[in-house]
């Protein structure tokens, strides 16, 4: 008899932590598929397949996060990649901002998916920053009616603002630093005045493939003692750290190891 597990499953990097997350009403099926795209070079997912060639099999687990009904794979996939944020490339490699199932229709919240909306509400949630399913919740829509309203498929005739912060022109020096940038998506989408998805493709290269990521000039003199204390007893990670300061993760590993500037207490 074969058995058929339903539910939300994750491919994690043993080593980063970072984290591909999906949903398939068979489980062990969809490992395989997986498995065999993986192995075989050919994965749609160019950040997962990178990391597997670059890392090998043996680098990466496959768990189940938690079991659910077929109904409610896209809504638990959602929340999860909402919560887990793992279309942030430094976190994970989701590269689709919304969950949807494999004929690219994303799915439904659980709340009815014809209740009409005021236009105020349709440019209320084409201006928001919020997730997909924390707009669904509060205006009591499907997940489904939340993306076809973000992305101008519905409500046509209300305002087109959100067309606007989606396809809106980044320039190249726009682009590289939000590359090299730290921020969330959110604090990158508000600052630019475009959609979380524009952050999202932009960072992951599916957009502006053209524009090679500038490193930012790294600092070749001596750095103040307030910097290095910062540095030195700081609990962020390395990148953010070299990033911020623009040094080499290197050089902010032998500051904290006392290897360099270790006369600063």
């Amino acid at each position: 008899m074969r058995t058929w597990i339903s539910g939300i499953y994750t491919i994690r990097h043993i080593i980063s932590g970072k984290l591909y997350i999906g949903s398939s009403a068979n489980i062990p099926s969809r490992w395989n598929t997986h498995l065999w795209f993986l192995n075989t070079n050919s994965h749609s997912n160019k950040h997962l397949q990178r990391s597997w060639t670059k890392y090998g099999s043996n680098e990466f687990e496959f768990k189940i996060l938690l079991y659910c009904a077929v109904n409610d794979l896209v809504y638990f996939e959602q929340r999860a990649i909402d919560i887990l944020n793992t279309t942030d490339q430094r976190r994970g490699y989701n590269i689709r901002l919304f969950a949807a199932n494999n004929q690219g229709i994303i799915g439904d919240v659980s709340w009815n998916r014809t209740r009409l909306l005021n236009p105020e509400q349709v440019r209320e949630i084409r201006l928001s920053f919020d997730t997909i399913v924390v707009l669904a919740e509060k205006y009591k829509v499907s997940g489904g009616t939340i993306a076809n309203i973000l992305y101008g498929r519905t409500y046509k005739w209300v305002s087109g603002e959100i067309r606007k912060r989606i396809y809106k022109k980044l320039t190249e020096e726009q682009v590289i630093e939000i590359r090299n940038s730290v921020d969330s998506q959110t604090i990158l989408a508000e600052r630019y005045g475009v959609s979380q998805a524009a952050i999202n493709y932009a960072r992951a290269g599916t957009t502006y493939s053209n524009i090679s990521t500038k490193a930012v000039p790294k600092h070749t003199g001596f750095l103040p003692e307030d910097q290095i204390k910062e540095i030195k007893f700081g609990t962020e990670s390395q990148k953010i750290i070299a990033r911020r300061y623009h040094i080499s993760q290197s050089l902010v590993s032998m500051i904290r190891s006392g290897q360099r500037y270790g006369w600063v207490e």
